[in-house]
């Protein structure tokens, strides 16, 4: 009997087994079934996602086709005998409807075909990935060049109204000056491929210039720093600096500072200048319309202010003072630095040891270096010389100073 026995239990035992095979193989079927369902699903949203950007590039094509249309028909309107060429300024932005005027948009403004690279503001061309996109650098895009035109004739009104000459009338500008930024571009060997680098050096400092516009008389220059006593200045006499210097929280001019600078030096020292020229104690300072400048006046010195987004059209010390300024201050450290490594020291461990003091010696020099005739040149654009027309940006004939 026990073999009966045995022989049930083995075919339960296989049964079980048949019913566990079964239940995974149903499973699996499943499984199979959902994974169908989801690639089908997958495949149904591919396809409605390409049907949406066909129809997006269709609306696309059509909104062009439209704006095609639309230049074609204004140039059409407005009698033009070449509708390809009006097309091809409609594409780039320079068809103006409300007067038919050809202006130039911001971006168009870029643009300067050139195959080959991209060209640089005097038409040379530079390779790079724009193909035809000059670089464009400086404020000069933001510039208000109408306001900059009333402006000028303003300036001649009150230059005659005042019988003022170029030694009474002065500008004054201030800049961040990053005093150990290393020359961009240098030399190297010939089995070299590149010059070696290191991190940029970010220690900035203020400068504010400030000269009349024959050049015959310049203002020390005013340095502004973080410090109010830095380490290197405790045993120097500050009045006896080669600049006029004043601490900051961020290095940045602000109206305490203007303002004591043209009670205590600017006044003192142009009425003296002026007593030495035998000419009357009138004078005019021009300042950009930056909020740290104040409208001060000190018997008839009095502060004048540029209209917004003219300064680099008619700021005279935009016009190349300033970095004339810091390329005489570049070089200086550049020569510094060649002493420096003559002697066996590092590149690193010299700008370590540049301080504010350096900085004030660098500075002035550089300052003095520039001469009356680069200051007389910045002014052409505002105050042109005696029987020579002052024009507008078109070419127009605004006035002949005499």
């Amino acid at each position: 009997m026990w073999k009966w026995d045995e022989i049930g239990e083995v075919l339960r035992d296989g049964t079980g087994r048949a019913r566990e095979g079964g239940q995974r193989e149903g499973r699996g079927k499943v499984g199979e079934s959902d994974r169908e369902r989801s690639a089908s699903e997958e495949r149904q949203e591919g396809s409605t996602e390409a049907q949406g950007r066909e129809g997006a590039v269709g609306d696309y094509g059509k909104e062009r086709g439209e704006g095609r249309a639309k230049g074609k028909d204004r140039g059409n309107l407005q009698g033009n005998k070449e509708p390809s060429k009006e097309r091809g300024k409609a594409r780039r932005g320079v068809l103006d409807s409300e007067g038919g005027k050809a202006g130039m948009s911001a971006q168009s403004a870029c643009v300067q075909p050139a195959a080959g690279g991209l060209r640089r503001g005097n038409g040379e061309r530079e390779k790079g990935w724009g193909g035809g996109v000059s670089r464009r650098q400086g404020e000069k895009l933001s510039a208000d060049v109408e306001a900059a035109n009333v402006y000028k004739a303003e300036f001649a009104e009150m230059v005659a109204t005042k019988k003022l000459e170029r030694s009474q009338v002065f500008n004054m500008d201030e800049s961040g000056l990053v005093y150990k930024s290393t020359p961009k571009r240098t030399f190297v060997a010939a089995d070299q491929a590149q010059a070696a680098g290191g991190k940029k050096q970010l220690e900035r400092v203020t400068i504010v210039t400030c000269s009349n516009a024959d050049g015959s008389f310049m203002l020390p220059l005013i340095l502004i720093g973080k410090s109010k006593n830095p380490r290197c200045l405790r045993n120097v006499n500050k009045d006896e600096l080669l600049v006029w210097y004043r601490s900051q929280t961020n290095a940045w001019i602000n109206k305490e500072i203007f303002e004591e600078w043209f009670t205590d030096v600017f006044v003192p020292k142009i009425e003296s200048f002026l007593n030495s020229k035998n000419l009357p104690k009138t004078a005019v300072v021009l300042v950009d319309n930056c909020r740290s400048h104040r409208c001060v006046k000190i018997n008839d010195i009095e502060v004048n202010f540029f209209p917004p987004n003219v300064t680099s059209l008619i700021q005279p010390m935009d016009q190349g003072i300033i970095q004339t300024v810091k390329l005489h201050y570049e070089i200086n450290l550049v020569n510094a630095i060649v002493e420096a490594q003559n002697e066996n020291m590092t590149l690193i461990e010299f700008l370590k040891t540049i301080d504010v003091h350096k900085v004030i010696f660098w500075i002035a020099d550089a300052w003095k270096k520039v001469k009356p005739t680069t200051m007389q040149k910045c002014w052409k654009n505002l105050w042109p010389k005696k029987n020579q027309r002052c024009v507008d940006s078109n070419g127009r004939g605004l006035f002949y100073y005499r």
